[in-house]
């Protein structure tokens, strides 16, 4: 080996600690950013998302390699974000949906608004909703109500 690749290759070696030691210190600014807000919520999901992602790229960076198994949390992360994604979306159509339906779709207090709520909810979550109009997903609910089930 010569002394011109082997300071190259030694460079780059104290290049790839330099980088390490960065995502080390943004993994951990992340980790303390998400630990101040809802373990519930939309943010911390995602920002465990991104705790994970760098914690696989300094595993990379320090092995040159990832295995199986080091990818999991970064899987059972995405997974956790994906869920919450689809219950906020959930959510947020829910509000515009409840706003147009029709008064008589909307009970007072009792158990009958709960049901009608969580039909709503889980209706919402099945139905084809992309493109569509608050107005659009409320006649296709009025619709499924009215239809009659076998």
């Amino acid at each position: 080996m010569s002394p011109k690749s082997h300071s190259h290759e030694q460079d780059l070696e104290q290049g790839r600690r330099a980088l390490s030691n960065e995502l080390d210190g943004l993994g951990g600014l992340v980790y303390r950013i998400s630990t101040t807000l809802d373990p519930n919520g939309m943010h911390a999901a995602s920002l465990s998302v991104v705790c994970e992602a760098i914690s696989l790229a300094r595993q990379a960076m320090a092995d040159d390699r990832v295995e199986t198994h080091d990818t999991e949390d970064l899987t059972v992360a995405i997974k956790d974000l994906l869920k919450k994604a689809s219950q906020w979306k959930v959510a947020a159509l829910h509000k515009q949906v409840w706003v147009v339906l029709p008064d008589h779709m909307k009970p007072g207090p009792g158990p009958t608004l709960t049901a009608v709520e969580y039909a709503l909810d889980e209706w919402l979550a099945r139905a084809e909703t992309e493109g569509k109009s608050a107005g659009e997903l409320a006649e296709e609910f009025i619709e499924f109500c009215q239809t009659p089930k076998k």
